[in-house]
């Protein structure tokens, strides 16, 4: 629901024609965020949970935290790097990957990538609980996040067009990022007060 809200909601109000515009400057923001998240859940993830061990000594366990605090740090400053490249050249890259028909929201391509971003940082956040054999913990934002999305989206663009389902996402995607932080600093203190 959430990774589709979008252009489900840019369908109901705004055609094809405007779904087919917009989900190439999604894409575009969208490939480099999971291949960033995927690049550093693969490549330093591991090596978080091998200096966790077995979740019973408090050194070890915060040698693993602080690596996932790196790894939220170095994407929330890829990010941020990312956005500030397509605020210059979004029309460019736009045309590279297309044609000049989908240029009409190009503007929007560093707003979409923030929007995504978010969620991707809420993904990225997860490890935290994922460190601590708390999966079932993250059952409860990313539903919050997809009925936000749903409903989100529909509304603000029946109201403010594209950029509408952009504060949408971005709605969602802050509400998630936002969760999945406070579940990392409530996890990373309840193990310091078990294990000590």
């Amino acid at each position: 629901v959430h990774l589709s809200c979008d252009k489900w909601a840019l369908q109901s109000f705004h055609g094809p024609e405007i779904v087919g515009a917009f989900a190439v400057v999604a894409q575009l923001a969208i490939y480099p965020l999971i291949f960033g998240s995927g690049f550093l859940n693969t490549l330093v993830v591991p090596v978080a949970y091998e200096r966790a061990g077995d979740l019973t000594q408090y050194q070890k366990l915060m040698s693993a935290y602080r690596l996932l605090a790196c790894i939220a740090i170095a994407y929330l400053a890829g990010l941020l790097l990312l956005m500030g490249v397509f605020f210059i050249f979004h029309h460019k890259l736009v045309l590279l990957i297309s044609n000049i028909k989908f240029a009409e929201f190009s503007f929007l391509l560093p707003w979409i990538t923030g929007a995504w971003g978010l969620f991707y940082f809420g993904q990225v956040l997860s490890n935290f609980g994922m460190l601590a054999n708390k999966t079932s913990i993250y059952i409860a934002p990313k539903i919050a996040a997809a009925i936000i999305a749903a409903i989100s989206t529909f509304y603000l663009s029946a109201r403010y067009g594209v950029a509408g389902v952009v504060w949408g996402i971005a709605l969602a995607g802050f509400v998630y990022a936002f969760w999945c932080f406070i579940i990392a600093i409530k996890i990373k203190h309840s193990l310091r007060v078990s294990i000590a």
